[in-house]
């Protein structure tokens, strides 16, 4: 079984402070599931020794794939005052909060392969939370973050930190210089998982890796072992950079 999913994301910024923004946002898009027939294995197919492919399934055949489209709307608040000390630990020395709710799909559109009209997507709530808190005179800094998700009756709540340290300013009048940082994180997502995690900065690109160890029912089965993540991000202008409001910053 897969999935594909394409989405246009368009968002709007009122400033609504010297030190704050209020943001919304909606995305639309479709997604496409698609089943591959000839990977599906059944029980009457099994000849004494293993699979047989020639045995017939004796099941109904299931259409291979369908279509929908998908949309989303959400609200952010961004508040972050930066240090005016000379040496600024590129703002981080300041104090960042950005919250934001989101609601997910459209409950009215179908989603099934049977082509049962029952069958539909549900509204998926979204709620999060980052900070950050500049340690005074150091280049270290204390990103707390929150993260909730809800879909018909299924729930998500992870909640942890991340430690930056500042190993670079970004050079004010050269470019010798392009700013770097190193952050360790540690998440706990609530009755599942404990994450590591590691992200490295050097102007606009960060490279960062996770990994979860599973403390669910499942681990006696899985022995803790979780999943591994690898991320690339690139931001354009370098967020080394100067901002141009006290603001910007996230």
């Amino acid at each position: 079984m897969s999935l594909l999913e394409m989405e246009l994301s368009l968002a709007y910024h009122i400033k609504t402070s010297n030190e704050s923004y209020i943001s919304a946002g909606i995305q639309g898009g479709f997604g496409q599931r698609s089943l591959d027939e000839t990977a599906l294995r059944y029980g009457n197919q099994y000849d004494g020794t293993g699979h047989n492919g020639t045995y017939s399934s004796g099941e109904t055949i299931l259409p291979t794939g369908f279509v929908y489209p998908d949309f989303s709307i959400g609200a952010s608040y961004s508040y972050g005052v930066n240090s005016n000390r000379v040496i600024s630990n590129n703002g981080y020395d300041g104090v960042k909060i950005n919250a934001g709710i989101g609601i997910h799909h459209a409950p009215f559109l179908k989603n099934s392969f049977l082509n049962n009209s029952d069958n539909k997507q549900n509204f998926r709530y979204i709620a999060h939370g980052l900070t950050s808190f500049g340690m005074s005179g150091t280049n270290l800094a204390i990103q707390p973050s929150g993260f909730f998700a809800y879909q018909n009756g299924a729930k998500e709540f992870t909640v942890g930190t991340y430690f930056r340290y500042n190993l670079q300013e970004k050079s004010r009048f050269t470019k010798f210089a392009s700013g770097a940082a190193f952050s360790l994180g540690t998440h706990y997502r609530t009755g599942d998982a404990f994450i590591l995690s590691a992200l490295i900065e050097t102007g606009s690109i960060a490279i960062g890796t996770s990994y979860d160890f599973n403390l669910s029912g499942l681990s006696p089965a899985s022995n803790g072992r979780g999943g591994l993540e690898i991320s690339l991000r690139y931001i354009s202008p370098n967020p080394f950079g100067l901002r141009k409001t006290q603001a910007r910053f996230f």
